[in-house]
C-alpha cells in the first residue's frame, strides 16, 4: 500500500512539472421522444431539435478546475441509448447532428452520424475535432441536437452520455491541490 501511495505521489509531482494536465469529465441526460401510432410521418419538433440540460461548469468547480486554468476542452464521445421501451432502437432517426451553443457564441457542430444503423439500441457519433473552451467559460453551454427522420411508434427516452476532456495547465492544477 506505502509504495501505490509514495508511486501516486511521485506521478503527481511530475505531473506538476507537465505542461497540461487532462480531466474527463462525463455528464449524462436523457429527453423524452413523444410516439405516433401508425407509420410516424414527418419529424415532430421534438425529435428535430432537442435540448440536452448537461451542467459541464458544475463538474469542473466540483473537480476544484478554475477555468483560468483551462487551455482546451473537447468531446471525448458522445453516445446515444434507447432507455424505454425495453424493446425500442433508434430506427426512427436517419441521421442527427449535435451542436454547442452559448450566449453571444455561434452554435458549432461537435458531433453527427449521417446515417444511423438499423435496429440498434444505441450508436457513439462521429465527433469533430472543436476547442468548446469559450462555450465552457461561459456556464451557460448548450447542446441541441438536429434529426433527420421520423417520429417512433412508442414514446421513447434517449439517454445520452457524453465525455469531455478538459486540459489545464499542471500550475494551476497543483495549486487548487
Amino acid at each position: 500500500m506505502r509504495h501505490w501511495v509514495a508511486g501516486l505521489f511521485v506521478m503527481g509531482l511530475f505531473a506538476c512539472e507537465s505542461p497540461l494536465v487532462g480531466l474527463t469529465l462525463l455528464e449524462q441526460s436523457s429527453t423524452v421522444v413523444p410516439g405516433i401510432a401508425g407509420d410516424g410521418g414527418e419529424i415532430t419538433e421534438a425529435l428535430s431539435k432537442l435540448e440536452l440540460e448537461i451542467s459541464t461548469t458544475q463538474q469542473m468547480q466540483s473537480s476544484r478546475v478554475s477555468l483560468s486554468t483551462v487551455r482546451e476542452v473537447v468531446l471525448l464521445d458522445l453516445i446515444l441509448m434507447v432507455a424505454d421501451p425495453e424493446e425500442g432502437s433508434l430506427d426512427f432517426i436517419h441521421a442527427i447532428d449535435v451542436y454547442v451553443g452559448a450566449p453571444g457564441l455561434p452554435d458549432v457542430l461537435v458531433a453527427t452520424l449521417e446515417e444511423v444503423p438499423k435496429g440498434l439500441r444505441d450508436v457513439t457519433l462521429e465527433l469533430i475535432d472543436v476547442d468548446l473552451t469559450e462555450y465552457v467559460a461561459t456556464e451557460e453551454m448548450t447542446y441541441t441536437t438536429i434529426a433527420v427522420g421520423a417520429p417512433p411508434t412508442a414514446t421513447t427516452t434517449i439517454d445520452v452520455e457524453l465525455a469531455l476532456g478538459v486540459y489545464v495547465t499542471a500550475a494551476g492544477l497543483c495549486s487548487s491541490l
